[in-house]
């Protein structure tokens, strides 16, 4: 029932916040937490299914039966040429190529080119290239072994990024706090800070609401969305401060 209450005191009744105010710290802490895994569930999750589609199809079907052995590929059919172009970019084996500056690779704008000892990495804006570790060995099987951690992988990401939103967040609602008590001085209603800070963690619903639909509208910058979390939140404290004053008048 708390979180009923704190979506509709953090969206359309701040009124509710008569009743979020006195529930204990604990209930607010859950119900942002709640709120950031359904946020980055909803946000995260596809992103993470497609790159591991991604990397499925591109294990499985781009890159060619091989091996590396001594810090040197070999392409296990015997051929020192392999190309797959994917939407406009490339895989590319040339075991000749003595840097990227190929004719084959130039017809790209973005791609990977592997010769006998190094990697290249190309994207529009800027490109890299790696040596390849005499130490280093490995063949398209055993990559093919790596999926299962991958995943695993995934799903510990999934999890560091809810940990990581959920403690940026909290120093959010602490700045949308000491808005709220500000306000609370000005209007002069009777508030604790711990209050306020109670109330603030409410108040991110409404932010995180619009974050989502700008995700698959039109994305922001890290920046552009702290700044929307901070101001939408301190619009809403404020609301849940003035509906507090008017039940107490």
């Amino acid at each position: 029932m708390f979180l009923l209450k704190g979506f509709l005191a953090s969206t359309f009744k701040p009124e509710e916040y008569r009743q979020v105010r006195k529930k204990g710290m604990q209930y607010g802490f859950l119900y942002l937490f709640i709120v950031i895994l359904i946020f980055t569930a909803i946000t995260s999750v596809p992103v993470m299914i497609s790159m591991q589609k991604t990397f499925n199809k591109i294990t499985n079907e781009v890159i060619p039966p091989f091996e590396v052995a001594n810090g040197e590929v070999e392409l296990k059919n015997g051929e020192d040429f392999y190309e797959k172009e994917l939407e406009g970019s490339v895989f590319m084996v040339d075991l000749n190529a003595e840097n990227d500056n190929t004719d084959q690779f130039n017809k790209y704008i973005s791609g990977i080119l592997i010769s006998k000892n190094k990697i290249y990495i190309k994207t529009p804006n800027d490109s890299v290239s790696f040596n390849i570790d005499k130490k280093f060995s490995i063949d398209d099987k055993e990559l093919k072994k790596f999926m299962p951690i991958m995943k695993i992988g995934m799903i510990l990401a999934f999890f560091f990024i809810i940990i990581v939103n959920f403690i940026s967040y909290l120093w959010v609602a602490l700045i949308v706090a000491l808005v709220g008590n500000i306000a609370k001085s000005i209007m002069r209603v009777n508030l604790s800070f711990k209050e306020l800070f109670n109330m603030s963690l409410y108040s991110l619903t409404t932010p995180l609401l619009v974050l989502l639909i700008m995700n698959f509208v039109y994305p922001l910058s890290s920046d552009a969305s702290t700044f929307i979390i901070m101001v939408l939140g301190a619009i809403t404290i404020i609301r849940g401060i003035k509906s507090i004053k008017s039940n107490i008048n």
